[in-house]
Order: C-alpha cells, then structure tokens, then sequence
C-alpha cells in the first residue's frame, strides 16, 4: 500500500514538473520566430488615391450574463451573486471585461463592438489602418491577422490599433476571475481575428478613387479630459481625415484621432460597451439631433474610425469631471456621460472638417518604415502571467525580452507614428520634469518630443497600435520605490502596468531612428 502511495505520489510530482515545464517553455518561447519586419516603402513617386471602408461586428456571443446581488462590480457566490446558464450546460460561462480589476464579468451587451477597416491605395503602396473595440490587443496576435489575409487581397502593411475600452472582453488575460486566472475567452479572441481580417479584405475590395480632406481642433476638447498625474500635460487635440470620393462627392469614411482613456462608463459599469468612441463614431456618421431643429448637427455618413492617441499619465474623464450636454452638465459615470463626451468631440471634428482650415490630398505619396525592436521586460508580475499562462503573448530572449513593432508613414501632407502601448504625452508634446523622488537621478532624456521631430502639416500619433505594452513612461519621472515623485505621500500610478523604467528610452529612440528614415531622401 505504501510503495503504490509512493509511486502514485511521484507520479504525480512528475506530471506536475512536466506541465510546469510545458508553461515555462511556452511562456519563454517567440511564438512567430519566423516574423520580424524591416520595411521600407520609399514612395518616391506621387498617385492618385483609391480609399476603401469596411466594418465587422465583433460581438461576443454564448456568454452567461451575471446578477449582481450587491452592485459590487464583482462575482462572489458568497454575496448572492449568480450567472443565467444561457447555454443549459450546468456550468458557469462568464465573459469577464478588461480594465480597472478583475473578476469583473459581464451582464449583457448595450451597443456592438466592431473593426473597422481603413486602406488608402495609392496606386503604387497601400496601407490599412484597423481599429478594434478593445484595451489592446497583443503583438502575436497582430501578427495572427496579418498572415490570415490572403496574399491577393493583402495591403503592403497592416496597422491594428484598439480604441481602449475598459467594457469589451479581456484580450490580455490579467482581468479573469482573480489574478491567477487568465480572463481571455480564446473563441472570442479567434472570432476578433477573423472579422479583422473580413473587414481588411472588404476595405480592400471597396476601395474608390477619393480625395482625403485633412483638419484639426487644437483646443475644443480640454475640458473633456484630465491628466491625473504630474507633470500636467496633455494631447488634447483632435485630427480628423475625411476621404470623400471623387466620383459622386458622397463620404466614404472618416478617421478621428483624439487621446482619452474610453473609461467613461468607470468602474460598476458591467455591459459590454465600446463607451465614447461608440457615440463619437454614430455621431460623425449620423450627426447630433436636438429638439430644436436649427441646432441639430448632420452627419458626414461612411464609415469613421476612432485612433486612440496618447494617453498615459494617464488621460480619462474622471467621475469628477463634468461633462456638458444638452441636458446640462453630467458628472456622475453613466452611458448618458460617454454619449456627452462622444458628441461633444464629434461636433468638434464636424466644425473642424467643415471649416475654412481644410487641406485637401488628390493624390499622394505614400512612404512607410516599419521595424519589429525586441524590449527588456524587467517587470516581474509580467514575467510570472506569461509563464503561467495567465497573460497571452510569448517572449524572446529567454524571458527577459518582448518583440514589439513601430511604424512610421506620411500620406501628403499627413504624417503618422505608432506607438505599440500607452505613451505619456510629454514624450510626444514636450513637458518631460524630473521631478524630487525620481528613481533615476537624471534629466529629461526622451527630447526633443516626438511630434517636433515629426514632417507635414498633420501628425497624428497613433497609440495602442499593433502591440499593448502598458505605459510608457519618461526614465526621469519612473517611480517605483519611495520617496514618491514631487514628495506625495501616494505612492505613483503607471509603473506596476510598465515593461519597466527604460521602456520609453527604447520607444522614444527607435522611433527618432525611424522617422529620420522616413524623412530620408535614400
């Protein structure tokens, strides 16, 4: 009885330091060690431009809606809390949100999530811009999508950037049932991909001769959204590219660029939402009714897609910020509250585009520079999540390194950059302190800011594109012991979701080499 006790128990060791084996080998290995970029596309020589639009629902299905007994914002059976079993298969299915904590499932879904899809073609290069309704979307899983686009039906390069919503489903893994539990429904995470690759292939398929209309709001959104931490600086404004076609005049599609956390909604929120970029997006197209006739705002009609741009440190509209609408000002979190800020930017890039400060492209060159960097990962709990498979991405470099990519690209007189997580804006608009408590005794290092290096008369910085890094914070405010930064007694928010203290210095870097590429004449 004791030797079978003995082998059984041995056994069963053994298993477990084969499985464990299995995580750690899977956690440490590239999963496309086949896959780095080094692209350069000279566009050396003008054309005349063909723009296409498409858009996919990607709406989660055969998930069990959770009753919240005591509007805690989190699932305990303890407190009452229940699922409905919508699939009568006697066991619970929760669809658990990404953003604020986890352990955060949903209970029904108020408006639809989609990708949208944006190709500008200029005859001789061609580029798609994707938008996803999600907090980020991981590098290994961009690059799933690219290699599922047939090769005819394939743009020259691929950018997939997510809009940060904190009401879609966890694409990361670090928001399921508690923090040893991945929160990714991998069906889900499948259906995402494939309806990316169906919008792409419908853009492409769609694409019609067009003239690209370029404008801008400097100002008009400050007081929508905050910078909760120190230095207060923030990317406020909003960019706008309207493509029109050439044939009949009517819209094809427009892409809106503007840096805010999409937390609106905040915390207890529990439906599955896509929270301002919804109404912002449904505005554009559609416009801003009201009950008195002449003030009602018409739409452009297409398809418009919402760019995420720099929101680290981190930009949001807080609980505490009163948002106007026609009902008055709103405060408290509240889908009305998203529905305000969505419009009041919307209607601040309708008067932008509909202005006397339009600059039109008939047609365009079209340069791109594109490189695949490898990054330290000096973060720990990173570390560990991707060992144990809660966080869904692989590694390189024995675990001590993650393989991102950057971006940079010019249509006429737009120029663009991509930024593959959640950059604070004093690296882009300048403002970098180095502020009493830092970590490191250093002075600014991330200068001169990435938009004054950047050409054109339009710069639009892409955040959240084609990796989700976290935060991107300057070296000399990196704090993560004691004293805290401008002598505060809160200990400082960012680092605990950041590669680590020297990720901006390899972002920021990278991407100067890369825009001097760009610019080069060679």
């Amino acid at each position: 009885m004791v030797k079978k006790y003995a082998i059984w128990l041995i056994s069963l060791m053994g298993t477990g330091i084969v499985f464990f084996c299995f995580l750690f080998w899977y956690g440490s290995s590239d999963r496309h060690s086949d896959y780095e970029i080094d692209l350069q596309i000279p566009g050396d020589k003008s054309g005349s431009l063909k723009v296409g639009f498409a858009k996919k629902k990607v709406i989660p299905e055969n998930f069990d809606p959770f009753h919240d007994s005591n509007s805690d914002a989190r699932y305990y059976s303890k407190h009452g809390d229940t699922f409905i079993d919508m699939n009568q298969n006697g066991k619970q299915d929760p669809l658990w949100l990404a953003g604020f904590h986890h352990n955060r499932p949903a209970t029904k879904i108020h408006d639809p999530l989609w990708a949208r899809a944006m190709v500008i073609d200029n005859g001789i290069s061609s580029i798609a811009l994707v938008s996803i309704d999600a907090i980020g979307i991981f590098y290994d899983d961009v690059i799933d999508i690219r290699k599922m686009v047939p090769a005819e039906k394939k743009p020259d390069h691929i950018i997939i950037m997510a809009t940060h919503t904190h009401s879609a489903p966890d694409l990361i893994g670090i928001w399921g049932a508690s923090e040893y539990e991945s929160g990714i429904d991998f069906n889900y995470l499948a259906h995402l991909k494939q309806q990316a690759v169906g919008a792409i292939i419908q853009a492409m398929d769609s694409r019609a001769p067009a003239k690209l209309r370029l404008a801008r709001d400097h100002i008009g959104a400050e007081n929508l959204q905050v910078d909760t931490r120190k230095p207060i600086i923030k990317d406020q404004s909003i960019r706008i590219m309207h493509a029109v076609s050439t044939e009949s005049g009517e819209t094809l599609g427009t892409l809106v660029s503007w840096a805010n956390h999409p937390e609106v909604l905040w915390d207890h929120n529990l439906e599955i939402s896509s929270d301002f970029p919804h109404y912002l997006r449904e505005a554009i197209e559609q416009g801003i009714p009201s009950n008195i006739p002449e003030k009602s705002i018409t739409g452009l009609g297409g398809i418009t897609i919402f760019a995420n741009g720099a929101v680290g440190g981190l930009m949001t509209t807080p609980p505490d910020l009163a948002i106007p609408s026609s009902n008055g000002p709103i405060m408290k979190p509240s889908f009305e509250k998203a529905k305000a800020v969505g419009q009041n930017v919307a209607k601040l890039a309708l008067e932008a585009i509909r202005s006397d400060h339009v600059y039109t492209i008939n047609e365009a060159k079209i340069k791109i520079v594109a490189k695949t960097i490898q990054l330290p990962l000096d973060n720990q709990f990173f570390r560990l999540g991707i060992t144990f498979g809660v966080i869904n991405r692989g590694l390189s470099g024995y675990q001590r390194r993650i393989k991102t990519e950057i971006n940079a690209f010019s249509i006429g007189l737009a120029e663009f950059i991509t930024i593959p997580g959640e950059i604070y804006p004093e690296i882009v608009n300048a403002g970098i302190s180095a502020p009493v408590g830092q970590d490191f005794r250093i002075s600014p290092q991330e200068i001169p800011p990435l938009r004054l290096q950047m050409q054109g008369e339009f710069k639009f910085v892409l955040g959240l594109a084609n990796d989700f890094i976290g935060y991107i914070i300057p070296e000399s405010e990196w704090d993560a012991q004691p004293p805290w930064l401008y002598n505060s007694d809160a200990e400082t928010y960012g680092e605990v979701n950041s590669l680590g203290g020297h990720t901006a210095k390899y972002i920021f870097t990278n991407t100067q080499q890369l825009l001097q590429r760009l610019h080069s004449k060679n």
